[in-house]
């Protein structure tokens, strides 16, 4: 069990430094404007553009897109993001891990299956987490 918990700390570590080789400050980055993830999600309207920032509690990789889900204290709410409307940016989605704090923009919309989500047009870290939930 602790041989499995150092190499997930390890791991978590290396993509740490992987932010810092990019220039990207991964603690303490503030998103000024971001609505609450539950309020926005209790106010649905498709077709809303709106700013959402939590913590990362799932995330399903899809090839060239991505659903996750993030949580702030009011809630918790999806969020989809493709490689062709984040463009270089989709890439850090394989460098975030279940735990971090993300912020992003973008526009609301229901899915097949009636879940209401943001499809982010930007995103960024907002700061990394070292240990798992």
């Amino acid at each position: 069990m602790d041989k499995e918990l150092n190499e997930l700390l390890s791991l978590r570590r290396q993509k740490l430094t992987t932010w810092r080789e990019r220039e990207i400050d991964p603690f303490g980055s503030a998103f000024d404007g971001s609505q609450p993830c539950g309020e926005i999600k209790a106010d649905f309207k498709e077709g809303q553009t709106v700013r959402v920032a939590g913590r990362l509690t799932s995330i399903r990789l899809m090839g060239k897109s991505v659903f996750a889900h993030l949580q702030d204290i009011s809630g918790k709410i999806q969020v989809f993001a493709k490689k062709d409307d984040l463009g270089d940016t989709y890439t850090a989605w394989k460098k975030l891990d279940i735990g971090d704090f993300i912020g992003g923009e973008g526009e609301t919309f229901l899915t097949k299956t009636g879940e209401p989500t943001v499809r982010l047009t930007s995103m960024r870290l907002l700061s990394k987490s070292l240990h798992p939930l």
